[in-house]
């Protein structure tokens, strides 16, 4: 595929618009996906395959880097882009320090990483997810310095997961600078 960038003094509205700069090889449509570093194959524009790992990184007030998946399908020269993954956001507080965080989908068939593949049609964009491993079920959210928690304040801690997760609920695993439950 071809990489388009953007540059800060281009992005506008909020953040909310961008202007990219590339060269296209043909005349579209076009399809894109963020982080292209996910991309596994794409063979046309109709199909994008993606490899999301299990693991997400804690990133103050907001989602790891990478970590949510956007996708845009276009012809001309504007394109919209649309979350493929839902997100989940636990707030803490307390007298704990933080060092992992692992949720797990109550549902042990669901896939919360793996294999998401694109697919780009004239309706729109649909994502389907595919893993066999036997704890597809589990997200981990690592902390690079520990978190410390405290009464008076609480600390967000974000993942991005596919939508419909936690339909039979989820269970929530806090783990230690000891990595102890």
């Amino acid at each position: 595929g071809v990489t388009f960038r953007t540059k800060a003094a281009a992005i506008s509205n909020g953040g909310r618009t961008a202007e990219f700069q590339g060269v296209a090889l043909n005349a579209g449509p076009y399809v894109a996906v963020y982080p292209r570093e996910l991309v596994v194959s794409n063979n046309n524009n109709e199909t994008v395959t993606l490899n999301v790992p299990k693991e997400q990184t804690y990133r103050e007030n907001s989602f790891a880097k990478g970590a949510n998946i956007s996708a845009a399908m276009w012809e001309g020269t504007e394109a919209t882009f649309w979350s493929v993954a839902g997100s989940l956001r636990l707030r803490l507080n307390g007298y704990n320090t933080i060092r992992k965080i692992t949720v797990i989908d109550n549902d042990p068939s669901f896939a919360l990483w793996g294999e998401c593949t694109l697919l780009y049609s004239a309706s729109g964009i649909t994502a389907s997810w595919a893993n066999e491993a036997e704890d597809r079920n589990r997200l981990v959210l690592t902390c690079g310095e520990d978190i410390t928690l405290n009464q008076s304040s609480t600390v967000d801690f974000y993942f991005a997961v596919p939508e419909g997760a936690f339909a039979k609920g989820y269970t929530c695993e806090l783990y230690n600078a000891n990595d102890e439950l």
